[in-house]
């Protein structure tokens, strides 16, 4: 199906340049900056496939959704870390971690 697979390449793309970006120690606020250009710059660099990756998941079936949705929820919880990390080393305040991320 191209529509998954066009979600599935979107997201492993994003995964894979978060993982070529991430820097291996660094503070929470250098993290998140990081994860912010990362994203932003992948997004603006590939706006047409975003929009559809992001307007069309009513379209898939259930188990694709679901795939997809593994995948997203992956690439949230780098940001999520990076929040919990920042909160815990007392740079950020943050209520809800999975609210803000």
């Amino acid at each position: 199906d191209l529509l998954f697979t066009l979600m599935r390449e979107h997201m492993e793309g994003l995964l894979k340049a978060w993982d070529a970006t991430r820097p291996a120690s660094a503070d929470p606020v250098t993290r998140l900056a990081a994860y912010v250009e990362n994203h932003i710059a992948f997004h603006i660099m590939r706006r047409h496939a975003t929009h559809v990756s992001n307007m069309e998941l009513r379209s898939l079936s259930h188990e694709r959704l679901t795939q997809i949705l593994k995948m997203r929820t992956a690439y949230e919880k780098e940001l999520r870390m990076i929040l919990r990390d920042g909160a815990e080393a007392g740079v950020f305040e943050i209520d809800a971690t999975g609210l803000t991320a």
